[in-house]
């Protein structure tokens, strides 16, 4: 990840939950060189019907950035699977 132009290697640290079902919260969190990134992940669409048709996980994350005593708060979305 890129902090204030320089890249970081962030190694993850913990992970809870799974992102099975609409509703589903999956945490991680991630640290490196004086930054530590929260990620909180909510499933907000999953494939009607399982199969190898349609493998996509739909979802909204918030990140929580801590570098030099500040904290950043940074709102997406995106999807994973094929």
């Amino acid at each position: 990840m890129n902090f204030d132009g320089k890249d970081i290697e962030l190694e993850l640290v913990d992970e809870r939950g799974t992102l099975e079902n609409v509703g589903d919260i999956l945490e991680r969190r991630f640290r490196g060189q004086g930054v530590t990134v929260g990620a909180t992940f909510k499933a907000t669409w999953i494939c009607p019907v399982r199969g190898d048709a349609c493998e996509v996980t739909r979802f909204e994350v918030l990140f929580r950035v801590a570098k030099d005593g500040r904290t950043q708060l940074v709102r997406g979305q995106g999807d994973v699977g094929c």
